[in-house]
């Protein structure tokens, strides 16, 4: 069951849809090191070994950008306004409403899984179910990246901050790496860039694998 936090959270990217659509819908050409990853995801996921997940894809820039690159990719989103924004900007892509705590997707059949910024109003100390959900839909040697703001590793359990939409948290790439690794998650990267233009935090990026055995 959804908490009351993640509800809220979810209703307010509900009021500010279109708004937040039109804002962000090309974000990703102007953060050139954060394409290039997602481009790595889409080349590492050959097609027919389960679709990449882009959990949290918000108005589905993302996941237009993966399936042009030619992977089999569906955008997973709990804001039923942002889906439609989604649906509407990107018609040829499959887009579907779900919670990335329980996904719509059977056991062992993703092929990766994308969460780029939609793991930042959960506190990192609460993200372990998400990841235990990662861990579940993706097949043996399955690829997960991820994309949040970094916090100072002074601070253990996350800092929260005043994002536009809703309460966010910043969180320590290590502890996330950590807490991947508990799910059975192999750690290929962990990483950190400087904020770009509109950014106000160092942002960081973590690589992992579904472990083999």
């Amino acid at each position: 069951m959804r908490s009351e936090r993640d509800r809220n959270v979810t209703a307010a990217y509900d009021d500010v849809a279109e708004i937040y659509a039109r804002l962000y819908v090309d974000d990703l050409d102007d953060r050139p090191t954060d394409h290039a990853r997602v481009r790595a995801l889409a080349h590492d996921v050959r097609r027919g070994t389960g679709p990449i997940l882009d959990i949290g894809c918000g108005p589905g820039h993302v996941t237009a950008e993966l399936v042009a690159l030619g992977a089999d990719a569906v955008g997973i989103e709990p804001s039923g306004s942002m889906l439609a924004e989604a649906t509407r900007r990107f018609p040829g892509c499959p887009f579907v409403l779900g919670d990335m705590t329980a996904l719509p997707c059977a056991t062992g059949r993703a092929g990766g899984v994308l969460a780029r910024y939609s793991t930042i109003h959960t506190p990192p100390t609460e993200l372990q179910p998400a990841f235990s959900e990662f861990a579940r839909v993706l097949r043996r040697g399955g690829s997960v990246l991820l994309f949040f703001h970094a916090a100072d590793p002074s601070e253990p359990h996350g800092e929260s901050f005043d994002h536009r939409v809703a309460t966010a948290y910043r969180a320590d790439p290590d502890r996330i790496a950590e807490a991947l690794t508990r799910e059975g998650f192999t750690i290929d990267d962990v990483a950190r860039r400087p904020p770009a233009e509109g950014e106000r935090f160092t942002q960081a990026c973590v690589t992992a694998r579904r472990s083999a055995g």
